[in-house]
Order: C-alpha cells, then sequence, then structure tokens
C-alpha cells in the first residue's frame, strides 16, 4: 500500500496493522520502494523523501562538482526542512492505517546516505542511520563528524569493493572516508557496521539498501527487546 505526504510517498505492508520501524530514505524515489521492499527479510514502512536534484539538495555544504560547470549547492538544509515535515505528515497517516512506528530510522545511497548522515547531526528523533555507498569522501565530512556527533544509537555503512578504485581522485578516497566515518561513530560510542559488498558504486543498488534497512530493523528489535535481571535480551 503506497501512501502520499506531499510530494513524498510511504509504502505499508499490506494487512499489516502494528508497530513496525519506519525507514525515510533521503533522496528515495516512490518508485523504488517495492524494489526495496520485496528484497528486505524485515516488515517496514519505507518512506521516499525525493529530491530534483541530488547535487543542490543532497550537500550539507557548497563544494566544487566532479565535472566541469558542475557544483555541489549545499542545499540540504532545506531538505532537512522537508524531512521534517515528512514525519509530522506521517506522524497523522499512519495512526489511521493501524500503523504505529516502533523506532524512525533514516538512510540513503550515494549522496542521500551523506545527507542522511548529516541529518542525524542535526535531529535527534531517529534511533539509527544507514549510508548505503554513500559520497562520505566529501570535502570535510570527516573534520565536522569529529565536531558533530550523530544523534543516533546505531549505524550501518556499506561500500562496494571497487569504488575506492574510481579514477577521479576524490571519489578514489571513499573507501578511506568510510573507514575514518566508521571510526568516529565507533569513538562516540555509537553502535556501528561497515559491510563490504561486491561490484562498483551502481551494483545491487535495491538490494544494498535493503540489506542496509534490514540491518537498522534489526538493531532497532534488538534495542527495543526486553532486558532479563542478567542484562540481556530476553529470549
Amino acid at each position: 500500500m503506497l501512501i502520499t505526504a506531499n510530494d513524498c510517498a510511504a509504502r505499508v505492508p499490506e494487512g499489516i496493522r502494528d508497530t513496525l520501524p519506519l525507514v525515510v530514505l533521503a533522496g528515495g524515489a516512490p518508485d523504488e520502494l517495492e524494489d526495496i521492499a520485496a528484497a528486505m527479510e524485515h516488515p517496514a514502512v519505507l518512506a521516499a523523501l525525493p529530491v530534483a536534484d541530488w547535487n543542490a539538495e543532497l550537500a550539507p555544504w557548497p563544494a566544487p562538482g566532479l565535472r566541469a560547470g558542475q557544483s555541489f549547492g549545499g542545499g540540504a538544509e532545506r531538505t532537512l526542512a522537508r524531512l521534517d515535515e515528512l514525519c509530522a505528515r506521517l506522524d497523522e497517516l499512519l495512526p489511521e492505517r493501524g500503523i504505529r512506528a516502533s523506532a524512525r530510522l533514516l538512510a540513503g545511497y550515494s549522496l542521500g546516505g551523506l545527507c542522511a548522515l548529516w541529518m542525524a547531526t542535526r535531529r535527534s528523533g531517529f534511533e539509527g542511520v544507514g549510508t548505503m555507498s554513500g559520497s562520505l569522501w566529501y570535502e570535510g565530512l570527516c573534520e565536522y563528524l569529529a565536531a558533530h556527533p550523530a544523534h543516533v544509537r546505531y549505524a550501518y555503512l556499506s561500500l562496494g569493493d571497487r569504488e575506492p578504485r574510481a579514477r577521479d581522485p576524490r571519489l578514489a578516497r571513499v573507501g578511506e572516508g568510510t573507514q575514518t566515518v566508521y571510526e568516529l561513530l565507533r569513538r562516540a560510542g555509537i553502535d556501528a557496521c561497515f559491510e563490504w559488498n561486491g561490484g562498483n558504486h551502481f551494483a545491487d543498488v535495491p538490494l544494498r539498501i535493503a540489506r542496509g534497512a534490514d540491518w537498522l530493523c534489526a538493531r532497532a528489535a534488538a534495542h527495543s527487546a526486553p532486558v532479563s535481571a542478567a542484562g540481556g535480551p530476553k529470549g
């Protein structure tokens, strides 16, 4: 079932009236939600926060573009405002369909992953963040994260094993950048996972997003499990 909220959309599993994790995909497209859901093991509400121009709307601050005549516009602040509007609208729509969000999770692919991670430093309402093949080579990102930790309990990072072999020297820094971000997250006390996938930046995109969303949903369930007197999850 697809429900719309302004220019955004959310996919709710059919026939389920229960508490479910809500995964918001920064830069996600509504027509991708079905493929991502089909590849996931955990039921979840998937919400797409689409943008018209990735370079302009997902970059946290301005930077030179990867091609001549292009630039990164640094318009993520406006996208963050749209995220707030989307979440508020879903808070109204989901209960009408018998759904309550058990956890709010934020994720994205490529520049969407960069934007999701940056958003997690600006908002405290998300329990987890995922950046799949995220643009973590972005200039100034590691310095920013060292000074502005993400407000999450757990984080998922993934990368294709051919991505650090990119010809562009900035893109080729993505392996080193992702490893540094992973270490910064762990140093901040965040439960973090860094996985490698086979292929380049464009391989198996829906599957990579689904794997990250599944990991976040599993962590959300684990963190919400009742704790026994011995200090571990029951069952």
